[in-house]
């Protein structure tokens, strides 16, 4: 993409700017079956994926999560 595409991108409404975030997560999503992954990613959702199934899986409320990573 070309620089004064950009700016143009740069210049638009807040709400068209979301509007074009949307698009594009819309058309990534149906284009994913290309998209690969490093193997390791996979084994660790894999392994996560199992603890859950088994009922090993450890979870944390969202106020758990908002108090250990409020920024400061």
């Amino acid at each position: 993409m070309e620089k004064e595409q950009l700016e143009k991108l740069g210049k638009l409404s807040r709400q068209e700017k979301f509007e074009i975030v949307q698009f594009l997560w819309d058309t990534i999503a149906k284009e994913r079956n290309g998209i690969s992954f490093p193997t390791e990613h996979q084994r660790i959702i894999n392994e996560r994926l199992e603890r859950i199934r088994s009922g090993n899986g450890k979870f944390k409320s969202w106020e758990e999560i908002l108090i250990k990573y409020k920024p400061v």
